[in-house]
């Protein structure tokens, strides 16, 4: 066959001029059509989990709750009975602790992707320490304010700011402990694979998220006049 008559069949397949039995079977229909085809629309679509879609419903009611406390916040500081309070020391601490927590997590989660079973293991039992050392520190830095007499007052603001925002905070980061926690015990047990690892995804997904978050608390509480 000449290059004239292939270019001559493939115009009669794509325009279907005198030739049917060939558009039939690139349709898949007809006698002898291709069983790939066949067994393309009779098998069901595999249904695609979507861990990440989970993970930002569950972080829009957040930002939506933390930006309503946010927005009185910076109404009430603007007001005259405003007195700002001293930073506790313990703050700074627990901020540098879940900052590395972060990274820590990271780490843990590129291990598991490259198959480091044991690697992952030991850096999400680091990052679990850290989370719970933050905890730690949080209650720590309202035990330094009680002990200067700063309590939550109508007039004290400020205070009053400081302890809602870092507790409801706090609630929050036990969800991200619980989680962390979660994906320790499946790690100590082989649980998670390079291919199977939406949890662990999730899980730091939401602990970056808290981050960013106390960051953003930080900045407003201490350092935005």
């Amino acid at each position: 066959m000449t290059s004239v008559d292939i270019k001559e069949k493939s115009n009669d397949v794509t325009t279907g001029g005198g030739g049917n039995n060939n558009l039939d079977n690139f349709r898949g229909g007809g006698g002898g059509g291709d069983d790939s085809n066949d067994k393309n629309k009779t098998q069901p679509k595999e249904k695609k989990s979507s861990p990440m879609l989970f993970l930002l419903f569950a972080i829009i009611p957040i930002i939506m709750f933390f930006g309503a406390i946010i927005f009185v916040y910076i109404v009430r500081e603007m007001g005259k009975a405003w007195k700002p309070i001293s930073m506790p020391s313990a703050v700074v601490s627990s901020t540098l602790v879940l900052i590395i927590s972060s990274f820590t997590l990271e780490i843990a989660r590129s291990a598991l992707k490259n198959k480091l079973l044991e690697k992952f293991k030991r850096w999400v039992m680091i990052s679990t320490v850290l989370g719970i050392a933050f905890f730690t520190s949080q209650l720590v830095a309202w035990k330094q304010l009680m002990a200067k007499g700063v309590y939550m007052e109508a007039t004290n603001p400020h205070a009053t700011f400081f302890y809602i925002l870092t507790g409801v905070h706090a609630l929050h980061l036990l969800g991200g402990l619980l989680g962390l926690s979660y994906i320790l015990l499946g790690a100590i047990y082989y649980r998670f694979t390079a291919e199977k690892r939406a949890a662990v995804d999730v899980a730091t997904g939401y602990w970056h998220f808290m981050d960013v978050l106390w960051i953003v608390l930080f900045v407003l509480l201490f350092v935005w006049k």
